[in-house]
């Protein structure tokens, strides 16, 4: 796991679109890092679709994890 700074535009893309600041700085964090965006929020989800970003839900995350029992 590694700690990185929260991105200094999360405020004015959450402001932006309209979801909370952590969607924005995780949406923001996944297009920097070329990383699927891990979220259940409806608004933010389609935002990052729209952005081009992967978006997994928790479901999809256990659906992941069952595939590799």
């Amino acid at each position: 796991m590694k700690v990185v700074e929260d991105p200094p535009d999360a405020n004015s893309l959450a402001e932006k679109v309209g979801i909370h600041h952590g969607e924005a700085s995780a949406i923001l964090l996944a297009r920097a890092l070329k990383v699927p965006v891990l979220s259940d929020d409806s608004d933010a989800r389609k935002f990052a679709l729209d952005f081009g970003l992967e978006v997994i839900g928790s479901v999809g995350i256990l659906v992941e994890r069952l595939k590799q029992d």
